[in-house]
């Protein structure tokens, strides 16, 4: 049977969910440099194995309601807060979340069309939901998101 390894994560009071291929780990609270003139997704830089690694906001990119205050000042009072780091092609980027639960095999034949309040930029990037039973996961187009996102 031809399965899809996803790592659920939240942001906000939603779920998402990565290809766990792209995902290399998840670490906790990182110490940002901010890079002026980055655009307000773009948080900064953290070190991470000798590489300076950019932290990638994808609620604030994709303009979910997660709360007022995102970014740098929000995460270091958060101690859920974590740090998904993936790569996409020649892309290392590390992504900022609220919460990591679990990585799920999902049988590529029971992910679904989008039936949730999908909408604006989020339509873009989702490929597809799946049905957990007590939770709905969005799959996210990671290399396109990133792509779009200019990270």
């Amino acid at each position: 049977m031809d399965e899809l390894s996803i790592l659920c994560f939240s942001l906000g009071e939603r779920w998402f969910g990565l290809d766990v291929h792209l995902v290399e780990e998840v670490v906790g609270e990182q110490t940002l440099t901010p890079v002026p003139g980055t655009p307000r997704h773009v948080l900064g830089l953290f070190p991470l194995h000798g590489r300076a690694i950019p932290l990638f906001d994808p609620a604030c990119f994709l303009e979910l309601p997660v709360g007022d205050t995102r970014g740098l000042a929000q995460a270091k009072r958060q101690d859920s807060v974590r740090v998904i780091v993936v790569s996409s092609g020649e892309m290392t980027v590390g992504i900022l979340v609220d919460e990591v639960r679990e990585i799920v095999e999902v049988p590529r034949d029971r992910l679904g069309k989008l039936r949730l309040s999908a909408e604006g930029k989020l339509v873009e990037f989702a490929l597809a939901e799946v049905d957990l039973g007590q939770l709905v996961v969005t799959v996210l187009d990671l290399p396109r998101l990133l792509d779009a996102a200019r990270v």
